[in-house]
C-alpha cells in the first residue's frame, strides 16, 4: 500500500466525505502523525532526508534510498508535492515521459524508483536542487523486500480515523450519534490490527522507541 491508497482508505473510515469537502491534503494531516507513530511503535525507523534527491533537468525518474520502504512526504523548495500514481496519470492522459519540464507538483513510486511530474526545469534546480523527502526506513533485522505489510497500514488509518473523529464530533444529535458509533468502531478495529501488526513482527513492547535520522544523499538519472 502507498500513501494515495492509504488516504483512500482512510476516507472510507470518515463517513467518505467528498474530496471537494475534506481534500487529500487534509487527511495527511491525520494519517502522517499516525503512520509515524505506528513505525516508532514497530521499530522502523522515520527518515527525514533533506538532500535525499539532487534534481538533474528534464529528469524525472530517481531511485529511492536503499532503506526506504515506503514515502510519507516530498516536497520542493517547502511545498509539498500531491501524492499520485502512475495508473492515475494513464487514465487522466498525462505522460509523465514527455511533459515539458517545469515545478514538479506530483510524484509516484513505481518499484524502486520516485516519479516526479513534470521533471524539474533547469530554473527549478538553479532554485533549489534538493528534494527533501520524510519515509519510513526497513526495520532492523528485515529482509530484503520485507517492510511495513498492508495491513500494518490500517493500524495507521484506524488511528487517523480516531483522531478524525475526535476532532469532528458532529454539529447535532444526528451528527453526534454517527461519529461516536464511527469512533468505537474505529477504536475496536484499531486494537485488533495494532495487536497483529505486533505479532507478525515479533518486536516486544517494551523495546519500541522510535527514533530519527537523516539520510543519504541520491542523485537521479536521466530519462
Amino acid at each position: 500500500m502507498e500513501l494515495l491508497e492509504a488516504l483512500s482508505a482512510l476516507r472510507t473510515r470518515i463517513a467518505d466525505p467528498s474530496p471537494d469537502d475534506v481534500t487529500d491534503r487534509e487527511l495527511t494531516l491525520f494519517l502522517l502523525p499516525a503512520l509515524e507513530t505506528l513505525a516508532g511503535s514497530l521499530g522502523y525507523v522515520i527518515v527525514n532526508a533533506e538532500t535525499a534527491f539532487s534534481l538533474e533537468a528534464g529528469t524525472y525518474r530517481y531511485d529511492l534510498p536503499d532503506d526506504c520502504d515506503r514515502l510519507l512526504w516530498v516536497e520542493w523548495s517547502g511545498n509539498r508535492l500531491t501524492p499520485s500514481s502512475m495508473s492515475k496519470w494513464v487514465r487522466d492522459g498525462r505522460n509523465w515521459r514527455t511533459a515539458a519540464a517545469a515545478v514538479p507538483t506530483e510524484y509516484a513510486v513505481e518499484a524502486r524508483t520516485l516519479v516526479l511530474f513534470p521533471p524539474p526545469s533547469a530554473a527549478t534546480v538553479g532554485q533549489s536542487q534538493f528534494l527533501p523527502v520524510s519515509y519510513i526506513a526497513f526495520a532492523a533485522g528485515s529482509a530484503p523486500g520485507e517492510g511495513l505489510a498492508d495491513a500494518d497500514w490500517w493500524v495507521a488509518i484506524y488511528k487517523a480515523a480516531i483522531d478524525w473523529w475526535g476532532q469532528h464530533p458532529g454539529t447535532d444529535q444526528v451528527g453526534l450519534a454517527r461519529s461516536q458509533a464511527m469512533l468505537a468502531g474505529n477504536k475496536e478495529r484499531y486494537q485488533e490490527a495494532f495487536l497483529l501488526a505486533v505479532q507478525r513482527g515479533e518486536r516486544p513492547i517494551e523495546s519500541r522507541v522510535q527514533r530519527f535520522r537523516v539520510g543519504p544523499r541520491r542523485k537521479g538519472y536521466s530519462r
